[in-house]
C-alpha cells in the first residue's frame, strides 16, 4: 500500500518527500525505494527511541542505491524546517482536533512554500485548513496495514 500513497501524492524524482511523525521510518524507506523515487526522503520523528530505530535500519542498509536519498531527524515536526518539502505525509489517525490544527499550521505556505501535496490518514477539518490557507483538493481512500502480509 505505500505505492498507492505515493501514487496519490504523484511522487516523482524532483520531489523532496517528508514524513512528519515518521516512527521507525517504514514510509520514508519505502519512498526512497519506490520506482519513481523522490530526490530526497526525510523522516521527522519526535520520539527518540523511534528515531533511533529508523537510524539503525538506515545504517544497516548503508551502501544500497537508495540510502543516499534518506535522512532521519529527531525533532518536533511542528517546528522543523519544511522550506524544501514538496510532498508530505502525516499519519494523523490518532490525533485530536488541536493537534490536527497545529499540523495544518505547520504546513502553511509561509512554513512550507514549495509544498504541493500532503497526504493525511484522516482529513483535516475545514477550520484548520482555512487558518493555514490550505485547500482540500482530493479525498482518496487508501487501505493500509503494518501487518507483514497486510
Amino acid at each position: 500500500t505505500p505505492a498507492r500513497l505515493f501514487d496519490a501524492l504523484d511522487l516523482n524524482k524532483g520531489d523532496a518527500f517528508f514524513d512528519l511523525g515518521s516512527g521507525r521510518g517504514q514510509v520514508v524507506i519505502a519512498a526512497a525505494m519506490y520506482a519513481n523515487a523522490p530526490r530526497t526522503a526525510t523522516g521527522i520523528e519526535f520520539v527518540p527511541a523511534r528515531h533511533e530505530a529508523a537510524a539503525r535500519v538506515l545504517k544497516r542498509c548503508h551502501g544500497l542505491s537508495w540510502t543516499n536519498k534518506v535522512s532521519f531527524e529527531c525533532s518536533d515536526a511542528l517546528v522543523c524546517d519544511l522550506q524544501q518539502a514538496t510532498k508530505a505525509f502525516v499519519c494523523n489517525a490518532a490525533f485530536e482536533a488541536d493537534l490536527d490544527r497545529r499540523f495544518a499550521a505547520a504546513l502553511a505556505k509561509w512554513r512550507a512554500p514549495k509544498l504541493i501535496k500532503v497526504a493525511t490518514v484522516k482529513p483535516l477539518d475545514a477550520t484548520s485548513l482555512a487558518e493555514a490557507d490550505l485547500q482540500l483538493t482530493e479525498v482518496t481512500a487508501i487501505a493500509g496495514s503494518w501487518e507483514p502480509k497486510g
